[in-house]
């Protein structure tokens, strides 16, 4: 049983694979200098003018895709957390817990708080997922280098219903067909929820293809698939050995096979 004084790791699952980008994604960044005419909305790059999809971008949107799943399917489940600011406040759930049996009996249980983490009182649970930063893969660089632009722009306009004047705006965003590497990692605490863990990542994964990360979603931008995953998981006796007996590597292709997949991945940790 886990508690407060212990947390076991008794190994790590890594899964890598491919984010393409099936419409244009833009993910806002700091502002550069506003020109008349020039772009009024960046995407994110890394200090050599280089887009990439934060973790936290990713993290966040399964989070939010996770936690409303939740609520679907209990009407109890809350967004009961404030955090942000007074003016722009934001909501998402956390477990409150009042004691250690409470902690267990409820957050562990938990497939959010247990799966990302939480903050919300002394009784905090950090996230079993960590995800990384998605840089460019190599051949998508590449071919943006020779068109020249890391990026594009789009140009948006908005009427006015009353006097039909034209609002224009022009917003950055990475091309179609754009390819990102990420990686996930996964932190094995317990064997006992590591097939619950990964049917919700696989279902999360699942429902931000048909939806979408960044802004802008609804008016086309953002839609992504997940390609190439593989998972490799390792025994914490691989971290001292470096033997191939505590390493496996299992092909999964596309998030939906994921689940099918587990119990391999739960035998090998013999659970």
């Amino acid at each position: 049983m886990i508690t407060r004084n212990t947390r076991p790791l008794f190994g790590k699952l890594i899964l890598t694979g491919k984010i393409r980008a099936v419409t244009g994604l833009h993910i806002g960044g700091p502002e550069a200098e506003l020109k008349i005419g020039g772009i009024d909305s960046f995407v994110i790059k890394d200090p050599i003018g280089i887009p990439y999809i934060p973790g936290s971008s990713l993290k966040g949107k399964l989070r939010d895709i996770l936690e409303r799943k939740r609520q679907a399917e209990d009407s109890n489940f809350k967004f009961d957390h404030q955090s942000g600011t007074q003016a722009n406040p934001v909501y998402r759930h956390e477990c409150m817990d009042k004691d250690e049996k409470e902690w267990q009996e409820v957050s562990l249980k938990c497939p959010v708080c247990r799966l990302f983490g939480k903050s919300r009182d002394s009784f905090n649970i950090p996230s079993r997922l960590i995800v990384r930063d998605s840089f460019l893969d190599q051949r998508s660089k590449e071919m943006l280098e020779r068109i020249g632009s890391f990026t594009e722009v789009k140009g948006e306009n908005t009427l006015d219903r009353i006097t039909s004047a034209a609002n224009p705006r022009f917003i950055e965003r990475i091309p179609p067909d754009t390819v990102f590497n990420f990686e996930m990692v996964y932190n094995i605490e317990s064997t006992e929820d590591l097939k619950e863990d990964m049917n919700n990542l696989s279902s999360a994964l699942q429902v931000l293809e048909d939806d979408g990360i960044g802004g802008h979603v609804s008016r086309g931008y953002g839609k992504v698939s997940f390609e190439g995953i593989k998972v490799t998981a390792k025994k914490i006796d691989f971290y001292r050995t470096q033997e191939d007996r505590f390493i496996k590597e299992v092909e999964i292709g596309h998030p939906s096979n994921l689940k099918d997949r587990v119990q391999e991945i739960q035998i090998f940790f013999g659970s």
